[in-house]
């Protein structure tokens, strides 16, 4: 049973979503062996809360992990605890050095990396290539083991810096692409306003907008060929077809949309919630299919429980997406709630969405006729909002400030060389 996520990857960058730029071959060829979710949801933008809700199948708001260095409370049952009981091998690899701070995020599994997890790096580069091998080596070691691995790429995510082959490889614009120039925002970090200071300093100060969605989409193209290549060695091990593999992102970017340039957190529109997501069940229909339901990251885990036939503890608060691959979906599901803090929430519910900002107040927006998020209509449908505040009010009601162990100097230098800090 193999998980993979990538880091801010938006499905609309991806060919089997529509996207006519070849940046995802291995992915696309994937995509047509299961279903693919066009309305699959994160519940934060910001990668601890995001991956902490897929774990637990709990809402940033019942679970209290909000950031890094908190703690997954004790006592909340984890994915991996559920497999572990039920003598699941477990396997996490990862390039992004984050997550090692987030605590209790590494419990049981058998076999926890990091990029800088093991003093044996002698080059740190974050690059899924230097975590590849370990997983096949892994991989290799288990074939004949029930297992579970869970992949997460820190790539498409800044710093957009992929070789110049993957770059090449789909250097023809868009049709109909013309330069646009962006100005470098004075904000060095989240990129509000034009290209953030931290990404342009490390690309000459350019300000053409294209060049960095190239970027974006080359890198996007360098994590396909990694990701192929694990799936490959999945079929070299005769394991492929009759597993259970899931693939997402922990939420997506900001292009400019609402202001905001290549970047992350902070917000909650679709722009930065909505993810790609791919099943492959071995024993279930709907190959090739796109879905038009909603997915939300908490039913991940769900699904995975389900396919394995483990009752489901009363814990985890998602829904397993295979009854709907077997039998088709109820459409008139279409309540999500996503969370990046106390402080700022959304609701969906019905094609309308609620969300609140502690620094905005309350935006409501009718998602059927406005999908971009960009029409208030807090005081033109009150009775709407009225309803729909109602609903966050009672989810965003006792939120739990999760446990938070201070992070050491090297975990801060370590956010900071991905952005995270200034």
């Amino acid at each position: 049973m193999v998980l993979i996520t990538l880091d801010a990857l938006r499905p609309d960058h991806l060919g089997c979503y529509g996207y006519p730029v070849n940046t995802s071959p291995n992915i696309d060829a994937f995509a047509k062996e299961g279903a693919v979710f066009t309305n699959a949801f994160a519940h934060a933008s910001f990668t601890a809360p995001a991956l902490a809700s897929l774990m637990t199948s709990r809402y940033p708001s019942s679970d209290g992990v909000f950031d890094f260095g908190d703690k997954i409370p004790e006592g909340i049952e984890t994915l991996t605890s559920l497999l572990k009981k039920n003598n699941f091998a477990t396997g996490f690899f990862s390039s992004h050095p984050g997550l090692a701070t987030i605590k209790g995020f590494d419990q049981d599994f058998d076999d926890f990396y990091t990029i800088w997890t093991f003093s044996d790096n002698k080059k740190v580069t974050a690059k899924a290539v230097d975590i590849n091998p370990r997983i096949i080596k892994w991989l290799d070691g288990h074939k004949r083991k029930k297992f579970f691995v869970w992949i997460h790429y820190l790539e498409p995510h800044y710093p957009l810096v992929p070789a110049a082959k993957y770059r090449e490889l789909i250097a023809s614009p868009l049709p109909g692409r013309k330069p646009v120039e962006v100005p470098i925002s004075a904000d060095h970090l989240y990129g509000f306003g034009g290209i953030p200071g931290r990404l342009a300093a490390a690309h000459d100060n350019r300000t053409d907008l294209n060049f960095y969605l190239e970027l974006y989409d080359a890198s996007i193209r360098y994590a396909d060929s990694q990701v192929g290549e694990v799936l490959g060695y999945l079929r070299k091990l005769g394991l492929y077809d009759n597993s259970l593999i899931i693939l997402s992102a922990d939420h997506a970017e900001s292009l400019g949309e609402h202001g905001q340039y290549f970047s992350h957190g902070f917000l909650l529109y679709d722009e930065l919630l909505r993810v790609p997501l791919v099943i492959k069940a071995a024993r279930e229909g709907s190959w090739g299919e796109k879905v038009q339901a909603l997915a939300r990251h908490i039913d991940i885990a769900a699904t995975i429980v389900d396919f394995l036939g483990i009752p489901q503890p009363k814990s985890m608060i998602g829904e397993s997406l295979l009854p709907g691959l077997k039998n088709g979906f109820d459409h008139n599901n279409s309540r999500s709630f996503s969370a990046l803090s106390p402080d700022a929430a959304a609701i969906r519910a019905d094609g309308w969405k609620l969300i609140y900002d502690h620094r905005k107040g309350y935006e409501l927006y009718d998602l059927q006729v406005d999908p971009g998020e960009l029409n208030n209509l807090v005081l033109v449908d009150r009775e709407k909002f009225e309803l729909l505040k109602n609903e966050l009010d009672l989810l965003r009601k006792g939120a739990p400030r999760a446990e938070k162990e201070p992070l050491t100097i090297q975990e801060k230098e370590q956010l900071r060389s991905l952005g995270y800090a200034q």
